[in-house]
C-alpha cells in the first residue's frame, strides 16, 4: 500500500499494490481511495472518504478494509480526532520530529534494504521485522540529527542495542553512519549477512547454558555485573541514591542472590529489604500468540478452515493422487465471516489472530498476501528447496521426522498427497516416533557457587 499526500490540497490518496508473480507491482485500481480535507468557510471544515469504483471494490477485511467500515466508522473517528483537545502531560513520539521528513527518510531506508525480505532466513515474518525496524531506524536517524544539530555536533552518537534479536536495528543504523553495537543471548543465523562492518556479539550470561572453560572468568564477570546492576535498577530512587550508595549491605557480595530471572530478583529484593513503598514487581507477560490456545479450539478452527477451502472448490471428492483436491485461496476477511462470534473473540485476544493461528498450523495452511490456501506438499515444500536456511534443515536426521500425525492423512478426503516414504509426518500411530524436543523448564536458575 502506497500513500501519496497533498498537504496544500488536504489530500491524501491511497494505492493499493499487488505483486505479480514475476516479481513487480501493479496497482489495483479498483480498490484506490481518497481522504479530502475540505475548508468551507471560517472555522468550517468538511471531511469526505471517495472511492475510484465502490461497485468494483474488492474487501478482504485487512489490507482493504470494507467501503461500509470506511464510510461509517473511519469517517467518524477522522471528524472526532481532528477536533477534540486531548490534554496530555506527556508528548507523543511524533511530536518531537518533523513527520513530513519521517515518511520520506522511511520511504528511502524502505527502498534501501527492501532486498533483505527477500533473503530473510529466519522463521519470522520478514515483512514485519523488516519494516518495523526500518520505522524505528529512521525515527532515531531524524532525533539525533536533530539533537545534533540542537547541541552543535557534527559527530554521530553511538549505541547499543541490548536484545537486538535479528539485529536488523543495528545493521542499519550502523550502515547510516552511527558506530554501534548489539548484544543478544543467542547468534541468528541472519548476522552472518551483515558483514563485518555490523557489531554483534553474544552476551555469555543466558538461562540454562553451558560455557567453555576459557570462558569462566568472563562469564564470572558479568554475572557479578549483572546482579549489582540488576539490584540498583530494582530499589534506586532519586531521593535514596545518596544514601544507597553508602549502604554496605546492598552492595556486598556475601548477601547477592544467585542469578535468576528479572522479576524473581524484583520480588526478593521487595520482600526482604522494602526500600520502595509500594513497589511491585512485574508479572511474567501471557503468551499470546495462539500457543497457549486449547488444542481442541485450535484442531476445531484448523478443520472448519479447512473445510471451507476444500468445499468452495467444484472438484470430486472422489479421486486419485492425480486430482488430489487444493481447495481454493480465500482472504482472510472472507474466512473469518465464516467463524462464530465467540471464535473470532477468542482469536482477537491473541497477537495476529487468525492469521497467526494459520500460520502455526503450516502444516495444513500456506498464508501469502492476506490469503490463505492449502499446503501442497508435492510442490517441493517437503524440504524447503531454493529458499534461505535450506541447509539446516536438510541436515535434521530422518529421526526428526514422523514425530507427529499427517493431518492431511487423517482430514482430507483423498488423504495426503504423499505416500509414507516422502511424508515427513506419520501415516498412522504405527509410524509415530518420539519427539527430539526437551521439555522446557518454566523457571532456570544460574547459581553462584
Amino acid at each position: 500500500m502506497q500513500i501519496f499526500a497533498d498537504i496544500t490540497k488536504g489530500v491524501a490518496t491511497f494505492l493499493p499494490l499487488e505483486q505479480t508473480p514475476e516479481g513487480k507491482y501493479m496497482i489495483k485500481k479498483f480498490n484506490v481511495y481518497q481522504i479530502r480535507l475540505l475548508h468551507i468557510q471560517n472555522n468550517e471544515w468538511s471531511i469526505s472518504i471517495l472511492s475510484s469504483s465502490p461497485e468494483n471494490y474488492v474487501s478482504d477485511g485487512i489490507l482493504y478494509p470494507k467501503t461500509t467500515w470506511l464510510r461509517s466508522e473511519l469517517l467518524a473517528k477522522l471528524a472526532k480526532w481532528s477536533t477534540e483537545i486531548v490534554k496530555n502531560e506527556f508528548k507523543s513520539t511524533l511530536s518531537c520530529i518533523s513527520v513530513a521528513k519521517y515518511s520520506r527518510i522511511y520511504q528511502d531506508l524502505k527502498e534501501k534494504y527492501k532486498e533483505i525480505v527477500k533473503v530473510w532466513p529466519e522463521v519470522t515474518n520478514p515483512e514485519k521485522f523488516v519494516y518495523e525496524d526500518v520505522a524505528i531506524a529512521a525515527y532515531l536517524l531524524i532525533l539525533w540529527e536533530d539533537e545534533r544539530a540542537e547541541r552543535g555536533l557534527s559527530k554521530k552518537q553511538s549505541f547499543v542495542d541490548l536484545g537486538c534479536g535479528n539485529g536488523l536495528l543495528v545493521h542499519i543504523l550502523s550502515n547510516e553512519g552511527h558506530p554501534g553495537k548489539g548484544i543478544d543471548v543467542r547468534r541468528r543465523r541472519i548476522w552472518d549477512m551483515y558483514g563485518p562492518n555490523t557489531c554483534l556479539e553474544v552476551c555469555l550470561i543466558g538461562m540454562s547454558r553451558t560455557y567453555l572453560t576459557t570462558q569462566e572468568n568472563i562469564l564470572e564477570e558479568q554475572r557479578a555485573e549483572y546482579i549489582k546492576r540488576r539490584r540498583l535498577c530494582s530499589i534506586t530512587t532519586q531521593e535514596k541514591m545518596d544514601s544507597l550508595c553508602q549502604d554496605d549491605n546492598i552492595l556486598a557480595e556475601s548477601d547477592a542472590p544467585g542469578l535468576v530471572a528479572d522479576d524473581e530478583v524484583s520480588k526478593e529484593i521487595y520482600m526482604e529489604k522494602n526500600l520502595i513503598s509500594g513497589f511491585l514487581p512485574r508479572s511474567k507477560e501471557q503468551m499470546r500468540n495462539c500457543t497457549t490456545l486449547p488444542q481442541d479450539f485450535v484442531d476445531s478452527v484448523v478443520l472448519k478452515v479447512a473445510n471451507l477451502l476444500l468445499n468452495e472448490t467444484k472438484e470430486s471428492p472422489l479421486g486419485n493422487s492425480s486430482t488430489w483436491n487444493k481447495g481454493v485461496s480465500l482472504a482472510l476477511g472472507e474466512i473469518a465471516e465464516h467463524l462464530d462470534k465467540e471464535t473470532l473473540k477468542i482469536l482477537k485476544n491473541e497477537y495476529g489472530g487468525l492469521q497467526t493461528l494459520l500460520r502455526n498450523n503450516h502444516q495444513v495452511f500456506e498464508v501469502l498476501n492476506g490469503k490463505v490456501h492449502i499446503r501442497d506438499w508435492r510442490e517441493g515444500e517437503p524440504l524447503r528447496k531454493n529458499r534461505p536456511g535450506n541447509q539446516v534443515k536438510q541436515r535434521l536426521p530422518s529421526k526428526a521426522f514422523k514425530t507427529r500425525l499427517c493431518w492431511f492423512y487423517i482430514h482430507h478426503p483423498h488423504g495426503c498427497p504423499l505416500n509414507s516414504e516422502l511424508c515427513r509426518y506419520a501415516h498412522g500411530t504405527e509410524e509415530l516416533k518420539p519427539s527430539l524436543l526437551m521439555p522446557r523448564k518454566n523457571k532456570a536458575k544460574l547459581k553462584n557457587c
